[in-house]
């Protein structure tokens, strides 16, 4: 009986101890599958990750390409209004000449009309008074071609005086423009510069962001490893 009892309680022992292996056996297991689940889900949210960063990358890009052909199409809209805005002082200052011109030819007619007249006056007072005032006549002829040369004189300097001060007129109007362009080619260097310095610090920025991610990568995989069991 004794030995029976004894058997019996081996038996138990041996069933008791089969029990606890398979229990162990079974945890292991489910840790295991746990583990895996953690990392196809962390591989999952890394992917995610990855894309999202694309993504917004793709979109930075375009959103730079657009704004590239606006200014470009801005910039040209400026220029043919710069060029319409020539063309049309030209044509101002082109209309202004002719008139000047022949306001100057109406003025040279007129006294030209007004010297014939003068002239005939002068042959018919001739005529008349032949006899009784020759030398008068000749003093007179004589002060009409010297007040004749003082009015040409006078002209002469008038259109020279003219000219003079139309010469400085264009040289003035050259120096603006000139200084026009030079301040039109400052600011073009100026926006050349700053985007430039837009152009580096986005990439220093772009740089940046993706060695944090690489650190982030680095550190989640060195969590992973010391989380996961089979790996001591």
């Amino acid at each position: 009986m004794k030995e029976k009892k004894k058997m019996m309680k081996k038996k138990k022992m041996k069933k008791k101890k089969m029990m606890k292996k398979k229990k162990k056996k079974m945890k292991k297991k489910m840790k295991k599958k746990k583990m895996k689940k953690k990392k196809k889900k962390t591989k999952k949210k890394m992917k995610e990750k990855k894309n999202m960063k694309k993504n917004k990358k793709n979109k930075n890009k375009r959103m730079k390409k657009k704004e590239k052909m606006k200014k470009r199409m801005k910039n040209k809209k400026n220029k043919n209004k710069k060029k319409n805005k020539k063309k049309k002082k030209k044509k101002k200052k082109k209309k202004r000449m002719k008139k000047k011109k022949e306001k100057m030819k109406e003025r040279m007619k007129k006294i030209k009309e007004r010297m014939e007249k003068m002239k005939e006056k002068k042959n018919k007072n001739k005529n008349k008074n032949k006899n009784k005032n020759k030398n008068k006549n000749k003093n007179k002829k004589k002060e009409m071609k010297e007040k004749e040369k003082k009015k040409k004189k006078k002209k002469k300097k008038k259109k020279e005086k003219k000219k003079e001060k139309k010469k400085e007129k264009e040289k003035e109007k050259e120096m603006k423009e000139k200084e026009k362009e030079e301040k039109e080619k400052e600011m073009k260097e100026k926006e050349m510069k700053e985007k430039k310095k837009e152009k580096e610090m986005k990439e220093k920025e772009n740089e940046e962001k993706e060695k944090e991610m690489k650190e982030k990568e680095m550190k989640e995989k060195e969590k992973e490893k010391k989380n996961c069991p089979s790996h001591p």
